[in-house]
């Protein structure tokens, strides 16, 4: 179990001030982990492939060490899911040159959002993979099986995210039980609920679905 923020939205990202003020802000509220992905750093979504800069890597590198102070687990995010060709070995290798570039400053904990996409499977996929779920699936227990010597962590996001857009009923959704035969069972999950925002969560809610994901 673990609470905190994800800074994962679209706009303006916040500056290292008012980075450092919601870290002071949870650590004081009991919260435990940090999630870096704004969709304005281009490096998480739009341009994926593209490696950090120097000067980028050593911003993400002080923001690690700001949270560690303050006792709070930092993890960064990757939405390779735009345009990437999971079969690929190109793209592959540049998704494993980010979570190295990761590692090199420190962070092992990689949050792979595949949110928001069309749910298909690309052309150039259709060879190697039966389904949508087994490629993605594919792609983040490659990252894990990096991660895991580290003691790192992977938490991934569906495309099929909350029980409306898995057709009401998660036990029925083709595309969360292929994802619960072919994801690692380390690889943690992201759920929101019945609705992408949902006022409650229940229990049996979310029994149902680990009960898909397994």
């Amino acid at each position: 179990m673990f609470s905190g923020v994800i800074e994962g939205f679209y706009g303006r990202d916040w500056t290292l001030a008012e980075r450092l003020t919601i870290m002071d802000w949870m650590r004081a509220a009991g919260m435990d982990t940090y999630i870096y992905g704004p969709k304005d750093d281009v490096h998480v979504r739009a341009r994926w492939r593209t490696p950090y800069g120097p000067a980028q890597l050593a911003a993400l590198a002080d923001l690690k060490v700001q949270a560690d102070l303050r006792g709070l687990r930092f993890l960064m995010s990757l939405a390779p899911c735009l345009d990437v060709t999971y079969s690929s070995g190109v793209d592959r290798a540049a998704i494993m040159a980010r979570v190295d570039q990761m590692v090199g400053i420190g962070v092992t904990g990689l949050v792979l959002l595949y949110d928001d996409i069309p749910n298909e499977l690309p052309l150039a996929d259709r060879a190697r993979y039966g389904s949508f779920a087994e490629a993605q699936a594919d792609v983040a227990n490659l990252v894990m099986d990096r991660l895991r010597p580290l003691g790192g962590q992977v938490i991934f996001c569906p495309t099929d995210y909350c029980g409306r857009m898995a057709g009401g009923d998660p036990s029925t959704c083709g595309y969360l039980q292929a994802l619960g035969q072919a994801l690692a069972r380390d690889i943690e999950v992201f759920w929101t609920g019945p609705e992408i925002v949902s006022e409650t969560i229940d229990a049996d809610g979310l029994r149902d679905v680990a009960q898909v994901l397994g």
